[in-house]
């Protein structure tokens, strides 16, 4: 009895020790998933990372570094954890993944509303077309190669969602891949939705992680934890909920 008594206050003590323990977690701009607004960080993926790990009983800082730096901080200690991010064998040496994505990035390709270009597939069928792209966003491995490869007609690249669009409104180019939650809030925001259709099937659906450093102790049983987590959030609909919330309640109408 007296054992048992010692195991349970051994518990307790973990239990409060995690609920007062601090997670510093880094993540990037990727509008409107993880974007800063004034001195607050918001975008789905924030608001699924918040309420995941605050179910699980942490605080935490969440900053927004370039994405090269984050990835730096996760692998030497600096940040505890990152999302979203793929997932890649280089990265798999340094960091924890969670079974399960905070989220999926599906892309696809999107034309004029009048365009008569159409797409089952084959990519190698899109390359005699101009494509608007944003730099520094990945748009799926094959997709990507093309690009770096030189392989389409010609590429635009843009420093912003918002000038790749205009590029494609314009004329420029023929074809724009993009996410298509961030392409659903642009269009809103931009009063393009009228003028743009989205083409199918899409090109790539890719999940993106909250990886946490293997240099924070017990970097596994966290990705662990929060695979039960999201899982418990998605049986009670606060998963879905809040992955669309941007986009429902969106100020900008």
């Amino acid at each position: 009895m007296k054992k048992i008594l010692m195991t349970l206050l051994l518990v307790l003590s973990f239990d409060t020790f995690s609920f007062a323990d601090t997670l510093n977690l880094v993540t990037f701009e990727y509008y409107p998933t993880m974007y800063r607004e004034r001195e607050e960080i918001k975008g789905c993926a924030v608001y699924i990372v918040r309420e995941a790990l605050q179910r699980m009983g942490y605080d935490m800082v969440i900053n927004m570094y370039p994405f090269k730096r984050g990835l730096l901080m996760v692998e030497n200690g600096t940040a505890d954890g990152m999302f979203t991010v793929y997932k890649t064998p280089e990265r798999e040496k340094f960091a924890c993944y969670p079974e399960l994505p905070v989220m999926y990035r599906t892309i696809s390709f999107y034309v004029l509303k009048n365009s008569d270009i159409t797409f089952d597939g084959d990519l190698e069928k899109m390359l005699t077309y101009s494509l608007s792209t944003v730099l520094g966003y990945s748009f799926g491995k094959t997709l990507d190669r093309f690009i770096r490869g030189g392989k389409f007609k010609s590429v635009y690249p843009a420093n912003t969602s918002e000038v790749a669009l205009k590029i494609l409104l314009n004329k420029r180019a023929d074809i724009m891949p993009h996410t298509e939650l961030d392409m659903m809030h642009l269009l809103k925001k931009e009063g393009a939705e009228n003028r743009t259709k989205k083409l199918s099937p899409t090109i790539e659906k890719v999940p993106t992680y909250l990886i946490f450093s293997k240099r924070r102790k017990k970097a596994a049983q966290l990705a662990d934890r929060f695979v039960e987590i999201i899982n418990e959030m998605k049986e009670d609909g606060t998963y879905e909920k809040t992955l669309l919330l941007p986009y429902i309640n969106d100020s900008d109408g």
